[in-house]
């Protein structure tokens, strides 16, 4: 498997590596060999996945788009579904079983639901837009629905969730008073604590820990992966030799998964991968899959999300062949 240490250096290549010369002419021939190192090297990411993890692709009972999010401890997974495909304005929540049956959910008093987490109760957090805006909720086991709200509350704030923990805890973001925009970690009881503020920053997943992940804009315009410990310490995560990162998820184990923007658009905009506990980096891509987005990943390593090829786009469950 190709791994990396850490930022900025990695065992990828690049045009250098190879020989070309800074402001150098490419010869055919040399463009060719580029091409086949940088085809090579996208496959073994593929294959390296594929040796480590069994895919399943996700879908409605005849073939309708399902697009995860999050994946509890049970195999539970949620995310939305689109009837139409991409296309198709009437996007609901989708919520798949441990049978692999997908229910539909909607909010009563909304449309366009997306479920953005589920926890090891059942607790299900997500968006939905009614008359004047999206606003947030919560959906209990026993199919109730709460609209999330903070206390103390700003006015006019709707709060939206990202994430939810085992413990009820809840990832989100809203503005305060003055209409400037936070980012917090709700409590059960609705009282909440507002997380560090970088540059154009996104907070979206939690663990049991209340350790956070995320991505911020940095001076350069680059966007980098982001861990906060529970007492909001910053580590950065950087997929080498790129200008993007996100880091989407992380479990109660530590281990993170995010999506790193592929520099080379003949394999993909963005590809995967896989931080395990000691800050590892490892690729993580669909198998033969044009691009691939992973959004979640429980416990046990099972990651959900989702991947495109000439057909479309596509939802994802990969379970680790052996326990990580």
């Amino acid at each position: 498997m190709i791994t990396t240490t850490g930022y900025p250096e990695h065992g990828g290549r690049s045009l250098r590596d190879v020989g070309v010369p800074r402001g150098g002419p490419l010869s055919r021939g040399l463009l060719a060999a580029v091409a086949a190192i940088l085809l090579a090297a996208a496959a073994a990411d593929s294959t390296a996945a594929e040796d480590a993890y069994t895919f399943t692709t996700l879908a409605g009972p005849k073939g309708e788009m399902f697009l995860p999010q999050a994946i509890n401890g049970k195999g539970q997974i949620v995310g939305e579904y689109h009837g139409g495909g991409l296309a198709d304005a009437s996007v609901h929540g989708a919520l798949r079983g441990v049978d692999g049956r997908i229910a539909v959910i909607d909010h009563p008093d909304g449309r366009f639901t997306r479920l953005m987490g589920i926890n090891a109760r059942g607790q299900i957090v997500g968006t939905a837009v009614d008359e004047k805006a999206l606003f947030g909720f919560v959906r209990e086991p026993d199919g109730r629905f709460a609209r999330l709200t903070l206390k103390p509350d700003a006015p006019n704030s709707r709060p939206i969730p990202a994430a939810i923990n085992d413990r009820g805890v809840i990832l989100g973001s809203d503005t305060d008073g003055r209409g400037r925009p936070r980012d917090f970690v709700r409590q059960e009881d609705g009282g909440f604590r507002v997380l560090p503020a970088y540059g154009s920053n996104s907070y979206l997943g939690i663990n049991s820990g209340e350790r956070v992940v995320g991505h911020f804009l940095d001076i350069t315009l680059s966007r980098r992966g982001l861990l906060l410990d529970e007492k909001g310490k910053p580590t950065l995560i950087d997929w080498p030799k790129t200008t993007l990162t996100e880091a989407r998820a992380i479990n109660d184990e530590g281990v993170i998964v995010g999506i790193y923007l592929n520099l080379d658009p003949a394999f993909g905009l963005h590809r995967s991968f896989v931080r395990d506990a000691k800050g590892k980096l490892s690729p993580f891509d669909f198998p033969g899959a044009k691009e691939t987005q992973a959004a979640g990943i429980n416990a046990a390593g099972h990651i959900v999300g989702r991947y495109e090829d000439k057909e479309g786009s596509h939802g994802f469950l990969a379970v680790p062949k052996t326990r990580p």
